[in-house]
């Protein structure tokens, strides 16, 4: 028999499961607390005792946070994979999160987390751990020179992912890719 914390525990995962699945669906700020309540089999009264809806919006947000960067980890220390497609899957793979919040919802979602102390130091802890996995791999595949300061690097991946994600009509992606790469090693 479930305990009444196990009970509310199993509760508090599917109201965070059921607000993680209508970001996705609806984006931030386009469904309610009763929605929530419906999807995760919870009555109302059992959510008011757990969190407020910015709570739960939250944790939902750093759960998909969390899943985009064990996908973009796991890509990133691939074997046989060079650092030029490490950085386009990545990119893709960033751009796919992003598009997956309907609207405007990636960017609020962003903004919301970096306002949380806590959330912007796990999401920094998850990017750095990111880069310093794509460093790694091209240091040890000799595609970025051993002498290149990391932190320096780390910024021109940033700008470069960020200038793959929101590419300008025109740009060549791939140019840009092998321009960078160029300057690494």
């Amino acid at each position: 028999m479930e305990t009444t914390a196990q009970a509310r525990g199993t509760a508090q995962e599917r109201l965070i499961a059921a607000t993680d699945q209508l970001m996705q669906v609806k984006g931030i700020g386009h469904f309610n607390v009763s929605e929530i309540c419906v999807l995760a089999r919870v009555d109302y009264a059992t959510m008011r005792n757990s969190f407020r809806k910015d709570e739960l919006i939250d944790l939902a947000g750093m759960r998909a946070f969390s899943r985009f960067y064990r996908q973009a980890q796991k890509q990133a220390t691939a074997p046989g994979v060079s650092l030029t497609q490490r950085i386009t899957q990545f990119a893709a793979c960033a751009q796919a999160f992003r598009a997956g919040i309907p609207g405007k919802g990636f960017q609020q979602l962003f903004l919301r987390l970096q306002a949380s102390p806590t959330h912007a130091a796990q999401l920094t802890d998850w990017n750095n751990e990111l880069w310093a996995a794509i460093i790694a791999q091209g240091r040890a595949s000799g595609e970025i020179a051993a002498t290149t300061d990391e932190a320096t690097l780390r910024r021109f991946l940033m700008i470069l992912v960020d200038a793959l994600i929101d590419a300008q009509p025109g740009s060549d992606q791939t140019k840009l890719t092998a321009l960078f790469i160029a300057g690494v090693r």
